[in-house]
């Protein structure tokens, strides 16, 4: 296989992604769909609000809907499995039995990485998009039964943050939707705002405006997926008005707020 690769295939609320290289897409911390990631090689770590590691060859890190985190990747060598999927109704309880918190199970055991190498494996096959499709879908139910039974040997908290910056993450999740500077949080935490803004910044790679300003996009999208006006998921997002919304939305994805809602709605009909 060349050096560089990536097989890409999107369905309504899956995706999967074979490839090895730089990653295509950065500065998305929070997302709207669920993520199990196989890594199969290359120099990665994960920054997380509870966890904080460097990837071992063949771990799967498991990153809930709306949860912050990063991979900082150096080199080229970076090669991942990853399958993104929206919840449905009739897997419902098994992502709620898995997919509680960002954690890193170091060793699948042989039942998980014969269905993980199955699912690599198909991708490149010849088989149809059709049957690529089902096939995905069989693997990441088979995925999630077998996550659920395995527990075990997962790390869930690894973290170096400081008290300070897991003060201001919890003030920040339950006060995002409200009028909020480096100002306002460093007072209700007692310290002072560079104080904040270095730290912050230092451990978790993002600045404290960047992670609030992603925290609330994030929280429109599911707003506007969960059938609401665009109007509503802005200003129940925390922003002031809807042109700071519209700009930011358009700047962070690349399109306008209604051109998702389109497809949201459009996802929900073929359900």
């Amino acid at each position: 296989m060349e050096k560089y690769f990536s097989y890409y295939h999107v369905y309504e609320k899956y995706h999967l992604k074979y490839a090895k290289g730089t990653p295509s897409l950065n500065g998305r911390e929070f997302h709207n769909y669920h993520e199990i990631v196989w890594f199969l090689g290359g120099n990665a770590h994960l920054i997380s609000k509870n966890i904080q590691n460097d990837l071992t060859e063949g771990c799967l890190v498991i990153v809930p809907r709306a949860s912050f985190h990063q991979f900082n990747v150096s080199g080229d060598d970076y090669t991942r499995l990853i399958l993104g999927f929206r919840e449905t109704e009739d897997i419902s309880d098994l992502v709620s039995a898995v997919m509680d918190e960002v954690k890193i199970i170091e060793k699948p055991d042989g039942s998980l990485q014969e269905c993980l190498d199955r699912l690599r494996k198909m991708v490149v096959s010849d088989f149809s998009e059709e049957e690529k499709k089902l096939f995905i879908r069989a693997s990441l139910i088979q995925i999630l039964i077998y996550l659920k039974k395995c527990s075990i040997g997962a790390i869930s908290k690894s973290t170096i943050l400081s008290a300070t910056v897991q003060s201001a993450l919890s003030y920040i999740d339950g006060h995002f939707t409200e009028e909020m500077s480096v100002e306002l949080i460093a007072e209700a935490l007692h310290v002072s705002p560079s104080h904040l803004f270095h730290k912050f910044k230092k451990e978790l790679n993002i600045s404290v405006y960047q992670y609030i300003a992603k925290k609330r996009m994030s929280n429109a999208r599911l707003l506007i997926e969960s059938g609401n006006s665009l109007h509503f998921a802005a200003v129940h997002s925390g922003f002031g008005d809807y042109s700071a919304f519209y700009r930011m939305y358009k700047k962070n994805y690349g399109e306008s707020p209604s051109c998702f809602q389109i497809r949201a709605l459009n996802s929900e009909k073929h359900e």
